[in-house]
């Protein structure tokens, strides 16, 4: 008999955190990035890649995202999801790294109540 998953294979990963302005200021960011649910396996495979990065990981595995404000368009107002603009949230030193404990944290089962709820 095959069996599979009822979680499905795609998951929202809340990235949040913060940054200063060119004041000092200090900014908060949160988005959803919609990815692919990978095995422990598969997860264990991308961290033993050769020459892999982080911002390799999601470019690979992200299919669009949500609820995001920290890349903007050339109207100053939220980027929609593309290729492109996922890279450039990528180049911000750290947000890829935040994003890949995100993932770690929330792709897998956990104890109930671990995280707090989603917006």
């Amino acid at each position: 008999m095959a069996f599979k998953l009822a979680i499905g294979n795609k998951v929202g990963i809340k990235v949040e955190g913060e940054y200063s302005d060119a004041a000092g200021a200090v900014k908060p960011y949160s988005l959803v990035l919609e990815c692919d649910r990978l095995t422990a396996e598969e997860i264990e495979a991308e961290q033993t890649k050769e020459g892999g990065t982080f911002a390799g990981f999601f470019a690979a595995h992200t299919s669009g995202w949500r609820d995001q404000t920290l890349v903007l368009g050339d109207d100053d107002q939220p980027a929609p999801y593309s290729a492109e603009a996922l890279a450039c949230a990528m180049a911000v030193p750290g947000f890829a790294v935040a994003a890949y404990q995100a993932y770690l944290a929330q792709v897998g089962v956990r104890q109930k109540n671990s995280l707090k709820p989603r917006a």
